[in-house]
């Protein structure tokens, strides 16, 4: 059970340019979108198993203290997912970092 009492970050690169910047660790603003992820979200999405699905299925390694990419081709089943797993619970900062990353057909960078 994860009872974190800080924020966390993610980034969106809003075009080809912004995720270059982000994967050579250059964090230009006007490249890249930034969302505050409130500790009460990530602990919610970290105790309902969001995370860990994300983990098991997209052979990612989302934890505490970690940074890690969420491609552009699995942003439908993290939506998915994302879904199956917050029925009623919201989690409005990550769900609006989704849907930038959608719109703007990049990824999802998570600096936890």
């Amino acid at each position: 059970m994860m009872n974190s009492n800080f924020d966390r970050t993610i980034a969106i690169p809003i075009d080809e340019q912004g995720v270059i910047d982000y994967n050579n660790d250059i964090s230009k603003e006007d490249h890249l979108k930034y969302f505050v992820l409130p500790a009460t979200e990530f602990n919610y999405l970290w105790n309902c198993g969001f995370f860990d699905k994300l983990n098991s299925e997209l052979e990612l390694m989302i934890d505490d203290y970690e940074e890690e990419i969420i491609p552009n081709c699995d942003l439908a089943i993290t939506e998915r997912f994302f879904n199956e797993y917050t029925k009623n619970h919201k989690c409005p900062v990550f769900m609006e970092a989704l849907q930038f990353a959608k719109k703007c057909d990049t990824q999802i960078c998570l600096e936890f």
